[in-house]
């Protein structure tokens, strides 16, 4: 009887929003701002106090959002209902399906909140007898964003559930301040998850795509890059030692990042602090040094991978990696002096095989590692347009030596 009492309670505007659900925002005997308000958080004080269900409820928040859309307290608390009801779920080890329908429900809703101009409005809520202005915090806002957010995260990681806007291509149509507590909630859910920064990195990047460089220090786009900055830094760190070419390409994006917010004579100010300074001094110092390729059509034939060139044809060398140190030496040349670069080292390797002891499978596998780089396998983003055609390396693949002689 209690728990019925309260659902009853719910106020009159909550109700009618229910019960009539042809009725449009803004007409007579729909009150969609302070008296909603109330009934709103009549009704979340029902559900946490026990109450009420959470189930019993969930109509009401949804006609709520749905009846008042404009109103930042009912998208707000659609968004908590329903992510609530995602981890009651999750708690009773139900399908991953139905978890992941709550939480595109409050995505949906979060979405709609975020979108609003005046979510920080402030409404007239009766209390008793006195009338009081309430609005939503700061941190309810974020706090909430983030849960949604690590929510998604959560489902892809340990459900195999991805959810469009993590997966999306597509960058944002602006760099609101959406952008910013999503790239937020991506760096915190990642402290808690270090070994998966391959899972929230992308989302991450692709999110703060939207938001250029900016002066002010404060403004929404520095603050997204500056996130950014400080989760591939982090990242970087944690990786360098066994992905050192993806580290070193996280590094870049972010001494790109310090560059464009230090000032002439800075080290370090509010965007970059000391503590980065610091952690990406200590990740370049465990990068391995670059090989440097001599590429000029004078110079020897260096390898630019992990195998010496005067291994290549051994035998005893990992195929795999002899094809990588080609394919990383076609690179250099190429990146050095353009497709001329490509032809000329090519002449090297043929050079190279005359010492060989099988030539034909030397000829072969320098055929394979040039036509994977033709394809774009080792290329870096100097020479990703760069094309040879298929025809100058096709000689390669089946060389034959010229039959002997007879000189007498």
């Amino acid at each position: 009887m209690r728990r019925t009492a309260i659902v009853g309670a719910l106020g009159l505007a909550m109700a009618m929003i229910v019960a009539t659900p042809a009725q449009a925002e803004g007409e007579a005997g729909l009150d969609c701002g302070g008296g909603l308000v109330g009934s709103v958080l009549q009704a979340v004080k029902g559900v946490r106090s026990g109450q009420a269900s959470l189930d019993d409820l969930l109509p009401a928040f949804d006609g709520a959002a749905t009846r008042c859309p404009g109103n930042a307290y009912a998208l707000h608390y659609a968004t908590v209902a329903h992510l609530t009801k995602a981890q009651n779920l999750s708690a009773a080890q139900a399908d991953a399906d139905a978890i992941m329908s709550e939480i595109d429900k409050a995505f949906g809703f979060s979405q709609a909140f975020w979108a609003l101009e005046d979510r920080d409005r402030k409404y007239t809520v009766a209390q008793g007898d006195v009338p009081v202005d309430m609005s939503l915090s700061y941190n309810e806002q974020s706090d909430l964003r983030e849960s949604l957010i690590s929510a998604l995260l959560d489902m892809q990681l340990r459900a195999g559930k991805t959810h469009p806007y993590l997966s999306s291509d597509t960058a944002p149509e602006s760099c609101g301040d959406v952008a910013l507590q999503d790239v937020s909630a991506a760096a915190s859910w990642f402290n808690q998850n270090r070994r998966y920064g391959h899972v929230v990195l992308p989302f991450a990047e692709r999110v703060a795509s939207a938001c250029p460089n900016a002066e002010a220090a404060t403004s929404t786009p520095r603050l997204v890059r500056r996130s950014l900055a400080n989760l591939q830094l982090s990242r970087a760190s944690d990786i360098v030692g066994e992905d050192p070419e993806t580290a070193r390409d996280l590094v870049n994006k972010v001494k790109a990042y310090r560059d464009s917010v230090l000032g002439p004579g800075e080290t370090s100010n509010t965007s970059w602090s000391n503590h980065s300074v610091i952690i990406l001094e200590g990740v370049e110092a465990k990068l391995p040094q670059p090989i440097v390729v001599p590429t000029e059509t004078t110079d020897p034939l260096v390898s630019g991978g992990p195998v010496p060139a005067e291994d290549w044809f051994s035998g005893i060398a990992d195929e795999a990696q002899v094809m990588e140190s080609m394919g990383r030496t076609f690179d250099a040349y190429v990146s050095a002096r353009g497709s001329p670069g490509f032809y000329s080292v090519l002449g090297k390797m043929f050079g190279a095989t005359v010492h060989a002891p099988d030539r034909k499978a030397a000829c072969n596998l320098i055929y394979r590692a040039a036509s994977a780089y033709q394809q774009g396998k080792w290329r870096s983003a100097e020479t990703a347009d760069e094309a040879f055609p298929a025809s100058t390396i096709a000689w390669l693949e089946n060389w034959e030596p010229a039959p002997a002689t007879d000189s007498q």
